[in-house]
């Protein structure tokens, strides 16, 4: 953490982040992987799991009926507990946690959805997640035998859901509340992060293919690479695809315009579980090389706030990380 001199190169960031965090499969899957990687990520939290199914009606979606979600909400204490056991190891070793909303509505499911909310609903449903991170909070010594490590109100990222947002409405709501970045927007490639009235904005990175814009997000590359079929049988061929997209990125934007490259995941089982190990094996090459360093949003938004406009402006100014990759 140093201010860097004009003409002098940055280190080349990469941002593991996830979306969710309801399975402990993954979580030990990332958790181990990181730990033998020398690396640091994110995960952007989905409230319902903090809330017990029979309390779902507590949750009061913007423009929707009492515990309206499109994720499940916690089914035991024992799976809360094992949720919790894994953010403390998590923050243990030096992970960061955002916000992915409450339910996790969108287009297609829901009434109304974070494509349409004003910025008090948005606001509201940021508090809705604090709170029932708080309830949680208050429950780790009952159930896991320890305090929580992870405080709700030091959150300071989020991630909408479907990535479906207006500015003009959740960028307000989150500034009001303290938080420091917002992740929720698409890149024309791999892009370096802006910073509007004090909320860093990092867009997920993407690639090319044949012209196609593609994120760097499993779902994404799911529907890429064979139109988002569950086929559990593509899974060893889409696993090696994916760490090769990753690898064809990093090396084109560490020798480019240096800007963090963002790696967006979900802890998910799509297509026979083809995209987490995907993910694990790019972090456990990626990480430990020395031109590269794994972290957490908000490392970046130090080193950022560290840096002189002017440095960053000049960054801003080298042509886009762009890669076109053919599709077969």
């Amino acid at each position: 953490m140093r201010r860097f001199e004009p003409g002098e190169r940055p280190p080349q960031f990469v941002v593991f982040s996830f979306d969710g965090g309801g399975y402990k499969e993954r979580w030990q899957l990332f958790l181990d992987t990181a730990k033998a990687s020398q690396a640091a990520f994110t995960v952007f939290m989905t409230g319902t799991y903090f809330v017990p199914e029979a309390s779902r009606t507590d949750y009061t979606p913007p423009g929707n009926p009492p515990g309206m979600a499109d994720v499940a909400f916690s089914k035991s204490d024992e799976q809360l507990a094992t949720l919790l056991t894994n953010l403390n190891r998590a923050v243990d070793e030096g992970h960061e946690l955002g916000n992915h909303a409450v339910g996790h509505l969108c287009k297609g499911m829901s009434t109304e959805v974070g494509a349409t909310w004003s910025a008090d609903q948005w606001g509201h449903e940021l508090d809705q997640f604090t709170a029932f991170f708080e309830r949680a909070r208050d429950r780790a010594p009952e159930l896991i035998g320890e305090p929580l490590l992870a405080d709700p109100n030091s959150v300071e990222g989020f991630r909408a859901p479907c990535l479906e947002y207006r500015k003009e409405a959740l960028t307000p709501a989150l500034r009001e509340r303290g938080y420091r970045y917002d992740s929720s927007a698409i890149a024309t490639g791999v892009e370096w992060p802006t910073i509007d009235e004090g909320l860093w904005e990092f867009p997920i990175s993407t690639v090319y293919f044949d012209g196609d814009r593609t994120l760097t997000l499993d779902y994404n590359l799911w529907l890429q690479f064979n139109g988002g079929k569950d086929r559990p049988e593509d899974a060893p061929s889409m696993r090696a695809r994916t760490t090769e997209v990753y690898d064809a990125v990093l090396d084109f934007v560490i020798t480019g315009n240096r800007a963090p490259l963002v790696i967006a995941n979900h802890f998910n089982n799509w297509s026979g579980n083809a995209f987490n190990p995907a993910t694990a094996d790019f972090m456990a090459a990626a990480c430990p090389r020395a031109d590269v360093q794994c972290v957490p949003f908000t490392t970046v938004v130090d080193w950022l706030e560290l840096q002189t406009p002017g440095y960053l402006d000049a960054m801003r100014a080298e042509p886009t990380g762009y890669i076109d990759i053919p599709t077969t």
